[in-house]
């Protein structure tokens, strides 16, 4: 008979990940999920109809989805909308409209629902948005220009579209965090595929490592982009970027507290597991910085022709996870044998999140290319199960 193991009166066990399960829809784009409240989870995404869908969890259950329409966001295949949480229970969401690039903005606020506003704009890249005090939104976006535009909410009006200047890579978007009370720091891939970083309010550009090119979109099949994470209670912002040149393939971190110090996260990318004859066929990634300074990546790799899979030579999703404590010993990419669900479609892209700095869900979704179901992974606590021999029966 199995039963849970306890000591001194706590269950023995451990963070382990949850098989994937589907949550349904049709999922075209990123999904974006962001948690406005105790363990409360909102996401969104594209369908096929370019509408945005959302799926809300209450914590128990996941409501149906429903379907916030109006405006159509932009139909490339690496559009993801972009939602943050400026108040407990609030959410507000941004799309870009394809064909003239006008981001629209939507509000969630307990049972009030906003329809779309439209705050202009002609952006060449989806937004990243900050928030700080109760009520401040700053979004950010690559212009038809190449430079990086920011329009701010104040808590009153929008400032409207302000030049930042910059020459940013063509298929990338800016990546910005808040490092402390006021201050966002902003990172982007350039048109020659170095990285640059901007103190918002400087509008100085400043060049971060000379040795780290930024991805190739063209070329890898991946999401170029780098992606920033704030952590301003230690006055910090940890920053991630695929690298993919002369066949080297790494996932760096970059860490700036006032300067700046990189580490290679020695990810390949899962080809070592895939072999040197399959072909990347898709690769995103999301981190969580979680409590007690600590960070976790997660990485979803599809390849075309893994060992695992049929005879046809079809594509097969892996799944790795990295976890790291600053200041602990070195982590280790760990491949985590979860299986798609049959329904899951075409698997593209990737997004994770902890509602409490312990536990963390993970969802992806597909592209214009292949739809895909919103598919969840979990990493949480895990009683340890053990088996206690049932008494013969006389």
């Amino acid at each position: 008979m199995p039963v849970a193991a306890w000591a001194d009166g706590v269950p023995l066990g451990g963070f382990d990940w949850t098989g994937w399960v589907s949550q349904g829809g049709v999922a075209v784009s990123a999904p974006e999920c962001v948690s406005a409240h105790d363990k409360r989870i909102d996401c969104f995404t594209r369908g096929q109809d370019g509408q945005l869908w959302r799926r809300a969890f209450d914590g128990s259950v996941w409501m149906p989805w429903t379907k916030a329409a109006g405006v159509a966001n932009a139909s490339l295949y690496e559009a993801r909308p972009e939602c943050v949480v400026p108040a407990h229970g609030h959410i507000d969401c941004f799309v870009r409209r394809h064909g003239d690039g006008a981001m629209f903005r939507r509000t969630w606020a307990g049972a009030y629902v906003h329809s779309w506003e439209n705050l202009g704009g002609s952006l060449a890249s989806d937004p990243d948005c900050v928030t700080q005090k109760a009520e401040r939104i700053d979004c950010f976006a690559r212009g038809e220009d190449g430079a990086m535009w920011q329009n701010s909410f104040t808590g009153d009006a929008w400032t409207g579209w302000v030049s930042r200047g910059g020459d940013i890579a063509e298929g990338t978007k800016p990546a910005c965090a808040l490092r402390s009370a006021g201050k966002i720091e902003c990172l982007v891939v350039w048109d020659d595929k170095g990285l640059r970083h901007m103190s918002v309010g400087s509008d100085d550009w400043d060049e971060v490592d000379d040795d780290i090119a930024a991805a190739s979109p063209s070329s890898e099949n991946l999401v170029p982009s780098p992606k920033c994470y704030g952590a301003p209670d230690d006055a910090r912002v940890d920053c991630f970027v695929p690298v993919a040149d002369e066949g080297r393939r790494a996932l760096m971190y970059l860490r700036y507290d006032g300067s700046w110090t990189t580490d290679d996260l020695s990810s390949d990318f899962g080809r070592e597991a895939a072999g040197a004859d399959r072909e990347l066929a898709q690769y995103d990634f999301d981190c969580v910085v979680r409590a007690n300074m600590r960070f976790d990546c997660m990485e979803v790799a599809t390849w075309r022709g893994y060992k695992g899979t049929a005879a046809d030579g079809g594509p097969a999703v892996r799944f790795r996870h990295y976890a790291y404590a600053l200041g602990g010993p070195p982590a280790q990419w760990r491949n985590v044998p979860l299986t798609m669900p049959v329904q899951a479609g075409n698997v593209s892209f990737l997004k994770c999140l902890s509602v409490d700095g312990e536990r963390m869900d993970c969802f992806t979704g597909g592209n214009w290319l292949g739809n895909s179901t919103l598919n969840q992974a979990s990493f949480v606590h895990q009683e340890r199960i053990v088996f206690k021999p049932m008494r013969p029966v006389r």
